[in-house]
Formats: structure tokens, C-alpha cells, sequence
């Protein structure tokens, strides 16, 4: 249970023991409380306290019996509040319809408080007071709640505004960029005021009129300090004028014979106003121009009616334009659908013009470039705002680049140590460019790019002058071919008549290389070797494609040998039976896996032994034969048939030792699959071939031909076969099997039943 819960569980057992003693006159005691005679005492010890006394939670008054007190209670002229069950109250309680405050201390507050940021006003008694309250010779109104109100309120059906401490206003006040007027008793005052003789008007919300406001179909003229003015005045920086009553002019008046406009709004016209679609010039007093008049730097021209001339103007002999609200034009402007130039007093210009530091190029009729121009066999080309561009622009989705004297540039550029290339059409090259017989390649940004690029899947070396190199190319101790288009060579490249090979990287290759399956010899210029090769006194050979024979190859007439290895093996005999035939031999278990032992030997290594020699001896007569181990290794099941599939070999052959729990078992078996294997007739001939010779060479126990779903038969794509050669279990065919006399035997028996196999 949380301390909350026990604390409220707590409370409310004391509540239910004091509403049972208050009704009793029973005793009882609970803690240092004791109830006796419908009165609570309070003992430390056995000792009776009076006055206050804190029980740990909360602080009781006990009188001078020792009695506890309920309600008001006054000590040392301050007031405090001890609620129904004793305890001292803190904070707002209500009591017979007022509310109180109560301080930390328990003591009842009088006069102003604050409380969570809001003002409240007790009276002398402690009872919070509200409405409105004259305090300290100022009024303040406290709303319903007791707080203190700030700003406007409204109090049936009149407006006050009580300021930041509470206390009423009257007279004038501002608030929110408008002024107000309160009475005496500080109610807001609206329609029309005579204050200090000065007359004003306040709309529906209180705030006086500045400038000119309309009331009963008028137009009034009210000062900056709201007062209703006649005669001139200026109000938020424009002029008005109103007669003896208020009420301004407008439309045209002449004043000692010169005319002045003022609008519906009763404002002065000044500068170029435009009335009834006529625009007209007023000076600063607002009075009609004639002749020339300038303004913020703006020059006009008026008629003897102060009309604004516009369009085209000839003015002693000189071309004016005059904008359609009658301002000169000067610098570029558009007329129509065209732009012109003119210089700073209007003057119509032709030709080249430099203007605020921008070049411009107006023809014979001031009409302004715009777009490409070519002059003087140059071409420019000007923006839209006529100024000749200058450095690099984008133009149709193409970059150009124009020089200092504003020329477009063709040919090569130096720009922030960067080299560009500019084509004949002056558009920036990107990709591959040819200069001069010379390609360059230069990236998305147009920047010429030296060393290896990468363009389209193809590497490129470009050289630091940025040419594309060709040939060979030596980097880092490392040789490059890059073909007649430049792009780098990998595989297989002619050069001279020679063939060479490349790596992914494009790196040139020596000795031997494996490509798609076939092995190549490049000497140590890298140049492909073919016909006869002598490394490390083995011989090989290498056919005119390059290629490393295997298996009998016929040179100047007579037949060589060639092992899977490329090495010649002399004195090897051709069995027309063997002849190029390819044998995979998998030596069972290895590396992890021992195999069955007995005798303290391991049948990997039994297996190995004879696998190994096995493999010389079908070499020896023409085959050529794939091991899928010849050392100590570990391979799976899957792995071994893995070998075997991507060989393809004519026969597959695994040889194991066996083993079982009885000494005397013997024999020797193979084993097929009609299964899974890929070639069940062809499996089981050649397992029947197999066992049969083994029989006939070792004399062994026949425990003959057997179907049998292991998995280096079951997925072999190839005739497959497993043998037991015998049992590493049984002392007399374990020491057979270790002799180097019944290894020859089981060799020869395996030889002869490949004979008889194909």
C-alpha cells in the first residue's frame, strides 16, 4: 500500500472514532489521544497538554482543562480556524457563507493577499469581500470569486478600465493604440464630449476619433489628440482642412487663387495624384504645378492645367518619355511590349551604354538587346532586363560563358583553377569533348578531369594535361592496357599479335590464370605462351588458343599424356578403354571426420593411401582422373557431390573401409542407387564391373552388389559408386588393407572392372 493510501486510511479512522465518541459518553484511547466524557485530551506520557500541540500530522488547540477546541479561536489577537475533527486550518475555508484565508501559520489573514498569482481583499473581520470596494481612497472591483480585476470590466451595462494594481481610473487613459475618456465615477464615456472646452467624439467602444470620422453623414476632422479642429491640420502625416465646424472639404478648392484637391476623405493631395483617371502634380503645400517638378528624385512634367504629361515627348529638339503617371523615364523602361534606355535626365540612348556599372545595347531607336546579339563577328548575349551577361550563365539548359569584354568564349577556359572546355557553339562541355585530334573527358560541372574516370561501366586515364592515353599505361608497379577507344582493358586484349589477360581491376596477369575453366600461362611480359612450356622441369602444353591440355594430346605426330595438373607424364600407356576418360575418386571422410578406426588406424587414411595411388595408376593407362581429396581435409557429403557434378566425369567412385561390432565380419561390397542417382543402370554396371574384379583379384569374401541410398550416390549426375574395401574391424583384412602387396591387388581390381565398365 502507498504511504498516500495509508496516510487516508489513517484519517478516516480517526473520523469514524471521533464521530463515535462524539455521540457517546463512552472512554477510549487511541495513541497519546484519549476520548473521555464527550471531550478529546491529548497526553505526552501521562502528562495532559494544553495549548498547541502538533500529534505529528497536524496542529490541535487543547484549552486550559486540556480540552480540544473546534472553530474560531482567537490567541494573542490573531484569529485561527480548528476544523470539526481539532485539526488547525490553513488556506481558503468557508464558514457560515464567507470565505477566510488562512496563512501557513494558521493565523486568518486581513486586506490584500495574492494567491496563485491573483489578488484577493479580506475585510477586518477575515471575510473576503467582492464587487466594488473603496480601498485606501481608490476604487477596485473583485469579481465574484474575490480576485482582483485589471482592465475593463462591465458593471450594468457601463464600461470601467482598472489598471495593472486593481485600482478605477478616470479621466484619460490608452490602451492598445486608443485613447479613452472615463467620468468621475470612471465610467466610459462615447458620442460627443466637450472636455477643458475642447469638443470630442468617442465611438460605440470608447475610443476618440483621430483624423477624419463620419457621424450623421459628416466627415469630421479630428487632431492627433482626437480634438474636433478647423483649418489646416495634419493628421498621421497627411494634410486636411475643415471649416469653423469641423467638417472637412473635399474635391477641388482654390485658395488665394491657387488650386488645391482633396479627396472623399477629406486628404490633401500631394505629388502625382491621380483623379477621375487624369493624373495631376501638387506640390508639397498641395498646390496644382505647372513646368517641371521633381519629387523623391522623380521628375514630371505638367500642362498649364497641371495635367501630368505622358508617353512620348519632344523637348527642344530632345526624345522624353513619360511613364503613364507622368514620371520621366530614366534608365531602362518598358514602353509597350520593348524596353528603352534612358540616361539620368531622360535622354533617350542608343548603342552601347554603361549604366550603374550594367552594360546595355540599345538599337538605332533606343530599343534594348535582349537575348543573343552578335556584333562585330562577337557574339553577347543580354537578359531579359536587357543587361549583357557576364561570367558564367545558364541559357536553355546549357552553361556559356562570357568574357570580360561580354563576348560569348569558346575553346578553353581557366576558372578557379578549374579547366573547362567552351564548344564551338560556346556551350560548356560535359562527358567526353575532342580538341585537336585529343579527347577530354570533363565531369558534371564542366571541370576537365585528369587520372582514371569512370564513364558508362568503362575505366579512362587521362594524363595531367587531361588527354585520353591509349596503349599501355604503367601505374603504382602495375601494368594497364587501354584499348584504341581508351577504355581499359580487362580479360583477354591483342596487341602486336600478342594476347594478354587482365584482372577486374584491370592489373595485367603473369604465370597462370584460370578463365572459365581453362588455364593459360602469360609470361613475364604478360604475352600468352603456347605450344610447349617447361616450368620447374615439368613439362606442359598449351594448344594455339592458349589453353592447357589435358589427357592425351597429339604433337608433331605422336601422343603425349597430359595429367589434370597440364604436367606430361612420360611412359604413360594408352588403353583405348581409359583413353581420355574422366574418373572422380573420392577418398572417404578426412580432416574432423576419422572415419571407422580399428587397430588404433584411421579409415581416412586407409582410403587416402590407396585413392592416391589408384589415381597414378589410371593416369598411368590414359584416364584422367579428379580427386575430390588428395590430403587431410574435411568435405560433406554435398561438397563431394558438388565436385563430381561440376566435373562430369564417366565414372564416380567412393571408396570407404568397413566396419562392425562383430571381429570375424569380412568382405568386400558395392554399392549403388536406383534412387536418386542420375544413371541407375550405368551405376549398377559399373558397381557389378567393380565388385566382381575386386572378387577375382583379392579373393575376398563376396558380400556382393548392393542398392543403397547414400548421399555421394543418391544427387551424382555421373555413374556412381561406393566401395567397402573391407573391414578395418577384422585384424586380417585391416592388415591387408595396410599392406603395400593388397593395395596393388585392390588397384588392379578396380582397373580391370573399369575396363570391363566401359
Amino acid at each position: 500500500m502507498s504511504t498516500t493510501k495509508k496516510i487516508t486510511t489513517l484519517l478516516l479512522l480517526c473520523l469514524v472514532v471521533f464521530a463515535i465518541f462524539e455521540t457517546s459518553n463512552a472512554s477510549a484511547s487511541y495513541g497519546n489521544w484519549k476520548y473521555s466524557n464527550g471531550a478529546w485530551y491529548y497526553y505526552q506520557g501521562n502528562t495532559l497538554t494544553t495549548g498547541w500541540v502538533f500529534d505529528g500530522n497536524e496542529w490541535y488547540h487543547m484549552d486550559n482543562n486540556g480540552i480540544m477546541q473546534k472553530g474560531w479561536l482567537k490567541e494573542n489577537q490573531t484569529w485561527y480556524y480548528l476544523k470539526s475533527n481539532g485539526a488547525m486550518a490553513t488556506g481558503w475555508i468557508k464558514d457560515k457563507n464567507s470565505w477566510y484565508y488562512l496563512n501557513s501559520s494558521g493565523a486568518m489573514a486581513t486586506g490584500w493577499i495574492k494567491d496563485q498569482n491573483k489578488w484577493y481583499h479580506l475585510a477586518s473581520n477575515g471575510a473576503m469581500e467582492t464587487g466594488w470596494k473603496w480601498i485606501q481612497n481608490k476604487w477596485y472591483y473583485l469579481y465574484s470569486s474575490g480576485a482582483m480585476a485589471t482592465g475593463w470590466i462591465k458593471d450594468n451595462n457601463n464600461w470601467f478600465y482598472l489598471d495593472s494594481n486593481g485600482a478605477m481610473a478616470t479621466g484619460w487613459i490608452s490602451d492598445k493604440d486608443s485613447k479613452y475618456f472615463l467620468d468621475s465615477s470612471g465610467e466610459m464615456v462615447t458620442g460627443w464630449q466637450t472636455l477643458n472646452g475642447n469638443r470630442y467624439y468617442f465611438n460605440s467602444s470608447g475610443a476618440a476619433s483621430i483624423g477624419v470620422t463620419e457621424i450623421d453623414g459628416l466627415k469630421y476632422l479630428f487632431n492627433n489628440e482626437g480634438i474636433l479642429s478647423s483649418g489646416y491640420q495634419i493628421v498621421n502625416g497627411s494634410s486636411y482642412y475643415a471649416n469653423s465646424e469641423g467638417v472637412i472639404f473635399s474635391g477641388w478648392q482654390k485658395t488665394d487663387g491657387k488650386k488645391q484637391y482633396f479627396d472623399e476623405n477629406g486628404k490633401m493631395a500631394v505629388g502625382v495624384t491621380n483623379i477621375d483617371g487624369t493624373y495631376y502634380i501638387f506640390n508639397t503645400e498641395g498646390f496644382l504645378v505647372t513646368g517641371w517638378y521633381e519629387a523623391d528624385g522623380k521628375k514630371y512634367l505638367a500642362d498649364a492645367n497641371g495635367v501630368a504629361l505622358s508617353g512620348l515627348q519632344t523637348i527642344d529638339g530632345e526624345k522624353f518619355y513619360f511613364l503613364e503617371n507622368g514620371q520621366l523615364a530614366t534608365g531602362v523602361s518598358t514602353i509597350g511590349d520593348k524596353k528603352y534606355l534612358f540616361n539620368s535626365i531622360g535622354e533617350l540612348l542608343t548603342g552601347w551604354q554603361v549604366i550603374n556599372n550594367v552594360t546595355y545595347f540599345a538599337d538605332s531607336n533606343g530599343v534594348l538587346q535582349t537575348g543573343w546579339m552578335t556584333k562585330d563577328g562577337k557574339k553577347y548575349y543580354f537578359n531579359q532586363d536587357g543587361s549583357a551577361s557576364q561570367g558564367w550563365v545558364w541559357i536553355e539548359n546549357k552553361w556559356f560563358y562570357f568574357d570580360h569584354d561580354l563576348s560569348m568564349k569558346t575553346g578553353w577556359l581557366l576558372d578557379s583553377n578549374r579547366k573547362y572546355y567552351l564548344k564551338s557553339d560556346g556551350s560548356m562541355a560535359t562527358g567526353w569533348a575532342l580538341d585537336e585530334n585529343k579527347w577530354y573527358y570533363f565531369n558534371s560541372g564542366g571541370a576537365m578531369q585528369t587520372g582514371w574516370v569512370l564513364d558508362r561501366g568503362a575505366w579512362y586515364f587521362l594524363d595531367s594535361s587531361g588527354v585520353m592515353q591509349t596503349g599501355w599505361l604503367s601505374q603504382s608497379n602495375k601494368w594497364y592496357y587501354l584499348k584504341a577507344n581508351g577504355a581499359m582493358a580487362t580479360g583477354w586484349a591483342l596487341d602486336n599479335n600478342k594476347w594478354y589477360y587482365f584482372n577486374s581491376s584491370g592489373f595485367m596477369q603473369t604465370g597462370w590464370i584460370l578463365d572459365r575453366g581453362t588455364w593459360y600461362y602469360l609470361n613475364g611480359s604478360g604475352a600468352m605462351q603456347t605450344g610447349w612450356l617447361s616450368l620447374s622441369s615439368k613439362w606442359y602444353y598449351l594448344d594455339a588458343g592458349g589453353a592447357m591440355k589435358v589427357g592425351w594430346v597429339t604433337v608433331g605426330g605422336k601422343e603425349y599424356m597430359m595429367g589434370i595438373d597440364g604436367v606430361w607424364i612420360p611412359g604413360a600407356i594408352a588403353i583405348p578403354e581409359l583413353k581420355n576418360k574422366v574418373i572422380v575418386l573420392d577418398p572417404g571422410h578426412g580432416g574432423r571426420d576419422s572415419g571407422a578406426v580399428g587397430g588404433g588406424y584411421y579409415e581416412k587414411n586407409i582410403v587416402l593411401d590407396v585413392g592416391l595411388q589408384l589415381r597414378d595408376f589410371l593416369t598411368m593407362h590414359g584416364a584422367l582422373v579428379y580427386m575430390t581429396r588428395n590430403t587431410d581435409v574435411y568435405l560433406t557429403l554435398s561438397e563431394r557431390v558438388e565436385i563430381s557434378n561440376s566435373i562430369k566425369p564417366d565414372a564416380f567412385i567412393s571408396i570407404h573401409t568397413n566396419s562392425a561390432a562383430s571381429s570375424t565380419a569380412s568382405g568386400l561390397e558395392t554399392f549403388w542407387n536406383s534412387v536418386g542417382g542420375a544413371l541407375p543402370e550405368e551405376s549398377k554396371q559399373l558397381a557389378t564391373a567393380l565388385q566382381n574384379s575386386l572378387i577375382n583379384t583379392t579373393s575376398a569374401v563376396n558380400r556382393g552388389v548392393k542398392d543403397a541410398n547414400f548421399a555421394v550416390i543418391r544427387n551424382n549426375q555421373a555413374p556412381a559408386v561406393l566401395v567397402e574395401l573391407g573391414f578395418i574391424s577384422n585384424s586380417t583384412e585391416r592388415a591387408n588393407m595396410l599392406s603395400s602387396s593388397y593395395q596393388d591387388k585392390l588397384i588392379k581390381g578396380i582397373y580391370n572392372g573399369l575396363l570391363a565398365f566401359f
